[in-house]
């Protein structure tokens, strides 16, 4: 006997899916959380289709807050649902874990954080600026890092840490080989200014003493001749 069978429309036809088998053990055993991690899904799949048929199929089990699914690099083949109590979060996991979905058998547990879309249901928008609520994991303990489920429990955030990283390095690197910018001052030297020597004069001291000088000489002259 199925557990569910869930007909999904498609623009083109009328896809039927049923759950495949599950093997022992593969039931999630991270803390219960309101939101499912959903992995293995059908890559071919388009965004918009897949957010409505995902919605689709997971609501049959309660009320469904916020589909996150996106298709950029390191989230292909991911998504989470987050529902507003978590006894339909447990029940949807319970069924669909193994669920065949496009050909292929989706992956579910327990996302490791609460949605944002869990804590402004539980305590109003404003809970949003709050990081005692934000900056918590599904058990309630603190984590460091934003709640989203964007992420892919972890794998895109650690991506965006790596780009973030290359990409200071590469504007550091870029800056260093960059050659210091040299600037010619356009002010003309001061001239130092023109100064004009004092003419010398003779004192009339200097001129005894050189009258002095030849009468000595006068004198040394006489005493050779009287020799």
């Amino acid at each position: 006997m199925w557990p569910h069978v869930a007909c999904i429309e498609n623009p083109l036809t009328t896809l039927a899916v049923h759950p495949a088998r599950r093997s022992k053990g593969s039931m999630s055993t991270a803390t219960p959380n309101t939101s499912l991690y959903i992995k293995n899904i059908n890559t071919k799949v388009k965004k918009p289709e897949l957010r409505r048929q995902l919605y689709s199929l997971f609501g049959s089990y309660g009320k469904v807050l916020d589909v996150v699914a996106t298709r950029a690099d390191g989230m292909r083949g991911q998504a989470f649902i987050v529902f507003r109590d978590l006894q339909s979060a447990t029940a949807a996991l319970r069924a669909l874990d193994g669920f065949e979905f496009y050909e292929k058998p989706l992956v579910l547990e327990y996302a490791r954080t609460r949605s944002k879309a869990t804590i402004v249901a539980e305590h109003g928008q404003e809970a949003l600026l709050r990081p005692d609520l934000i900056y918590k994991n599904a058990d309630g303990t603190m984590i460091s890092d934003r709640v989203t489920f964007s992420n892919a429990q972890g794998d895109a955030q650690g991506l965006e840490r790596k780009r973030a990283r290359d990409g200071s390095a590469n504007a550091t690197g870029a800056h260093a080989s960059m050659p210091s910018p040299t600037f010619e001052s356009t002010e003309r030297p001061t001239k130092a200014p023109r100064t004009d020597q004092a003419p010398t004069t003779t004192t009339d001291t200097e001129e005894k003493e050189e009258s002095d000088d030849d009468d000595d000489a006068m004198e040394i002259g006489n005493s050779d001749d009287d020799q």
